[in-house]
């Protein structure tokens, strides 16, 4: 989350505070990813004529710590986008170029894109190639819960959730659900209910399954 200020523009007291605890809170996550990857991650790779394969063993509490951590910085930038003067007004000006007539006309003009023939093929060969490289991952259904599954997992949550807005942005032609996520922080209606959480999202909204494959 960046915004420009201009020279000599007096900032607002919680804009100061935010920055300052951001900017704390980021290297804190930061440092939890460097340890996550560095003591945290034990990679193992065996070889021969038929298969090439690596064992990734990760660590439980590490993991752990870097989903906490990462959904503190979450939380502080939802706050700011409530509660900051420069990020309301930001937002604000935002949606009003939204709601022009050029950006309806525009809209209009990405969603007969998408539906041409073509583009459906690149959109339906990204998500198989997704596909195909998930389903290289093997663990156990314990493991894949605990380390891959959205409903447990801060990380995996927003990373499904960027891959869902995205190709109902590029295959369906529908921009609403990737606006309302980078305006105004809103998770997608149907991807909140559908995962049903456990964990808590970063909003405080309350393993994916088959009704939200898109492809």
């Amino acid at each position: 989350m960046e915004t420009k200020i201009e020279a000599g523009e007096e900032l607002s007291e919680s804009y100061t505070k935010f920055k300052d605890q951001y900017v704390a809170q980021k290297e804190v996550v930061r440092e939890a990813k460097v340890d996550l990857s560095v003591k945290g991650i034990e990679l193992e790779g065996k070889t021969d004529e038929a298969w090439k394969t690596a064992t990734v063993d990760v660590d439980d509490a590490k993991w752990a710590e870097f989903n906490k951590e990462y959904m503190k910085l979450r939380r502080i930038e939802f706050e700011a986008m409530t509660k900051v003067p420069e990020f309301v007004e930001f937002r604000t000006k935002v949606k009003a170029v939204k709601g022009t007539d050029e950006m309806k006309t525009m809209l209009v003009h990405w969603k007969q894109v998408t539906q041409q023939y073509q583009h459906q093929v690149v959109v339906h060969s990204q998500a198989k190639l997704i596909m195909a490289a998930l389903k290289c991952l093997k663990m156990s259904k314990e493991d894949e819960e605990k380390f891959a599954s959205p409903q447990k997992n801060a990380v995996m949550f927003e990373a499904f959730h960027a891959l869902y807005i995205y190709f109902i942005a590029v295959g369906e032609g529908n921009l609403d659900p990737m606006f309302n996520f980078m305006i105004d922080g809103e998770y997608d209606e149907k991807f909140v209910k559908e995962v049903k959480a456990d964990f808590g999202t970063p909003s405080e909204a309350p393993a994916a399954p088959e009704s939200l494959y898109l492809y």
